[in-house]
């Protein structure tokens, strides 16, 4: 392969395609490297490897559209390789190979790793260990390090390194001690004499079946320090922390926990984020003290399994139950409706018992002001609630869900409410938003709202055309003569991303402020959340041994992690940039 198709190429061509066809969502300029890695193994296992390069060389040095057109599929699949948890809560970019289906013989299969594996040790051995796993030509492996992927297949005796970062894809090795020195040097440019690598090792589903290595076994024989780490760009990566994520058998979680390891909590991270409830239950044990950082980042990043297990513990489930508010704030920004939804009955149960004995007369007034209250309020410092922090979460189920429950409880929504969400459902791209909201703002107002220019480019067609629709000013459509391969792309790229893509932050939103009426119930500020923690702790819901600011800086960290600039606002004033 003497021509170019290192992922850079690839990333500018596909971006560039995405962009003069309206669509908003993109290739990450970083690199794509997982999902391009992810396609290799799943090419190769369906003995598809020359359809991967043609398509490569296609995307590449493609003269028209109509290369990149043909491969929809394939971009569409990198796409969701590379962020797989942007589109299935379930599933994390270390085991995004559940998202797919092996074609072969005619059948789909699941596409299921035979062996997984994470390990920290020097050059020597893991070049013992390569040896030991034996690749066959009926395998590949996916390697990752901590922000990088690779694969390495072995024919005929020799290995086989894909490198995205490769200008012509491939180097090939004679030895395990070759191929663990590229790794080290080149690939993934470790800066420590250890090694940090997990692997997943993928088989023919028509091969005949085979053995492979205990993975305690192999920590036996190569791992001789169990909280060794391996640096890379300031970044380490530890053992523990790899196998929580990617290995799905408890007993390997113990094996490391009895040999010594102490990153347990980074290591519970880890899990969550893999939704790894086998080695979270396992990790859990080590940790009896407080877990509220770990209940918090379940909701936030929307693993509900992870959460139910968590909740199997009285003291978070006191935890939440105090601060239902806080609490629903993060699973909103979860943007997994059906755990919102789990979180909005705990908090409506709570609400319900807590006006239990009101007269009856206005009990029912009481506990739906109540509710209001918890699911508009801005939270203190973020200028965000929980149906604001709904829209920019992505998911269009969760937004629905708490604007439902609203207008259930009897919220009466005015149109600076809506005109608010209405620009922060145009700067996260979210159509199934954008077409409810513009239905629910008086038509007169909509006429006097004008968008920038810059969301020309930023902001989806279907979008554009829907607001203009609504008397809306936006900036002239080009005409276009999409093929039917491109509308059918883009209809399909929709259909699986919905909502979810890169927030369009340089889109400013104007309106008539002389037209909008004053709400009534507007939101107010909710109690200082800091103060909301102190009283949490007054209910000791916390374990004696948690340090008495611990728990409120790590709730604060954690609720001000995001980025400023991509929040959306609500706010009083007539113009509002997104």
């Amino acid at each position: 392969m003497s021509e170019s198709i290192d992922q850079g190429r690839i990333i500018h061509n596909v971006n560039k395609y995405l962009e003069r066809n309206g669509f908003s969502i993109r290739f990450d300029e970083r690199g794509v490297c997982q999902g391009l890695a992810m396609m290799h193994a799943k090419y190769c296992m369906e003995g598809r490897e020359a359809d991967f390069w043609e398509i490569l060389k296609n995307i590449s040095h493609s003269s028209s559209d109509s290369a990149l057109e043909n491969s929809h599929i394939f971009i569409t699949q990198v796409l969701l390789a590379f962020d797989a948890d942007q589109y299935n809560q379930n599933i994390s970019q270390d085991n995004s190979f559940n998202m797919y289906k092996l074609e072969s013989g005619g059948e789909s299969k699941a596409f299921l790793p035979a062996f997984s594996f994470a390990l920290v040790a020097d050059d020597r051995n893991w070049a013992n260990c390569l040896r030991e796993i034996a690749l066959d030509d009926n395998e590949i492996a996916q390697v990752s390090s901590i922000d990088h992927a690779i694969t390495i297949s072995k024919k005929n005796g020799q290995y086989h390194v894909y490198d995205p970062e490769y200008p012509t894809g491939l180097k090939s090795f004679s030895t395990e001690s070759e191929v663990i020195n590229e790794l080290h040097k080149r690939v993934f440019r470790y800066e420590t004499a250890n090694v940090g690598l997990q692997l997943h090792l993928f088989r023919k589903p028509d091969a005949s079946p085979r053995e492979y290595p205990a993975v305690t076994d192999l920590y036996d024989r190569y791992l001789p320090n169990v909280n060794a780490t391996a640096t890379v760009r300031g970044n380490s990566f530890s053992t523990l922390r790899a196998a929580a994520s990617i290995n799905f058998d408890p007993k390997v979680t113990e094996y490391l926990l009895r040999q010594g390891a102490d990153d347990s909590r980074n290591a519970a991270n880890m899990a969550i984020n893999a939704n790894n409830t086998e080695a979270l239950s396992v990790l859990l044990t080590t940790l009896p003290g407080d877990q509220s950082d770990l209940l918090i980042f379940a909701l936030t990043s929307g693993k509900e399994a992870a959460f139910d297990l968590l909740m199997e513990n009285e003291a978070n489930v006191n935890l939440f139950k105090r601060g239902y508010g806080s609490m629903l704030f993060f699973a909103a920004e979860g943007g997994n409706g059906l755990l919102l939804k789990k979180c909005l009955e705990i908090t409506k149960n709570e609400i319900q018992r807590y006006y239990e004995k009101a007269p009856p007369d206005i009990k029912e007034k009481l506990i739906n002001e109540q509710l209001c209250r918890c699911l508009s309020n801005i939270e203190q410092g973020r200028e965000v609630n929980v149906l604001s922090n709904a829209i920019k979460s992505g998911d269009s189920e969760a937004f629905t869900l708490i604007w439902n429950e609203l207008k259930s409880a009897g919220y009466k929504f005015q149109p600076q409410d809506n005109m608010n969400y209405l620009v922060a459902a145009i700067q996260n791209n979210n159509t199934l938003v954008v077409s409810k909201l513009v239905n629910e703002i008086p038509r007169e107002l909509l006429e006097t709202t004008t968008l920038s220019q810059n969301a020309l480019k930023r902001v989806n067609n279907d979008i554009l055309i829907e607001l203009k629709e609504h008397g809306v000013s936006v900036p002239s459509l080009p005409s276009k003569t999409e093929s039917i391969f491109s509308r059918i792309f883009l209809s399909f790229l929709k259909k699986i991303f919905g909502a979810k893509e890169q927030p369009a932050t340089d889109i400013t939103v104007t309106w008539d402020k002389q037209l909008e009426v004053k709400s009534t119930f507007s939101p107010a500020k909710s109690q200082d959340f800091k103060q909301q923690l102190l009283e949490m702790r007054k209910g000791d819901s916390l374990t004696k041994d948690a340090s008495k600011n611990n728990f409120k800086e790590q709730l604060v960290q954690m609720k001000d992690r995001a980025p400023t600039e991509s929040t959306p606002q609500v706010i009083t004033s007539p113009k509002m940039s997104v």
